[in-house]
């Protein structure tokens, strides 16, 4: 995964800089926790209100997995995270 990101550096949205720190991260290939992504989508969550909400939630419900999730998965959402992020969460969007 590309360690830049399409994110702007001087916004005043925190919901954006959690997802710009995912983006950065190195996610090697094989698994991540589930319950770490859980708490990541829950951490956003509550950083958002009205329509990000939905797009949190329809994530949520669709994590894969038991106790592990493919890296491969998690770096998708991301991704769909952040071009979320890059039209909705700006300021005058």
């Amino acid at each position: 995964m590309s360690t830049t990101t399409s994110l702007p550096c001087d916004h005043p949205s925190p919901a954006i800089d959690l997802i710009a720190t995912w983006v950065a991260e190195d996610v090697n290939d094989g698994l991540i926790s589930r319950k770490l992504v859980i708490d990541r989508l829950l951490d956003l969550r509550n950083l958002l209100s009205g329509p990000g909400l939905m797009g949190v939630d329809a994530i949520l419900v669709d994590v894969p997995g038991v106790t592990v999730v493919e890296s491969s998965w998690w770096r998708e959402q991301v991704e769909r995270l952040e071009r979320f992020a890059a039209t909705e969460l700006q300021p005058n969007a």
